[in-house]
């Protein structure tokens, strides 16, 4: 999963194309995942989500912190469910994901993380009631508009 999320993003957000964001690719996915997948004897605290590798259609929000247990995730998956493992208490709360990462997220902080260092090239005149960007500033944001969450 890490691999395919990792090679999307770098084709979507092109980190050595100036201004450059290369080196940074691994710190903007890890921020957009959406999930890890479960380990035995792992602390987990409240809020964390995981799911089961191989899949099993869920993914669980932990409700009590603690640390899992030391055997293979508990059968059989169904949803709507609750149940203790180890000293965790996993819910059910939703469908798993396809790809732990939000590739899409990423990209859209990549290219917003771009059009920020391009900022200086914008130009403002002197009357102060003229602005003007640098074509390379136009392109970043309109690269991380392109990649903006989708209104659900």
């Amino acid at each position: 999963m890490r691999h395919q999320a990792y090679e999307h993003f770098i084709l979507l957000a092109e980190p050595d194309c100036p201004p450059s964001i290369s080196g940074e690719e691994a710190a903007i996915l890890e921020r957009h995942m959406r999930a890890s997948i479960w380990l035995p004897n792992t602390a987990y605290v409240l809020g964390d989500v995981v799911q089961t590798y191989p899949r099993s259609g869920y993914r669980y929000e932990c409700i009590v912190s603690g640390s899992s247990g030391a055997l293979v995730w508990p059968t059989p998956y169904t949803s709507s469910w609750s149940f203790t493992d180890g000293t965790v208490v996993w819910r059910e709360c939703g469908s798993d994901y396809e790809n732990v990462f939000d590739v899409r997220a990423a990209v859209h902080e990549a290219w917003t993380i771009k059009a920020s260092r391009s900022s200086h090239l914008v130009t403002t005149a002197t009357s102060g009631s003229s602005v003007q960007a640098s074509l390379l500033h136009q392109q970043c944001r309109a690269r991380a508009i392109e990649f903006a969450p989708l209104d659900l």
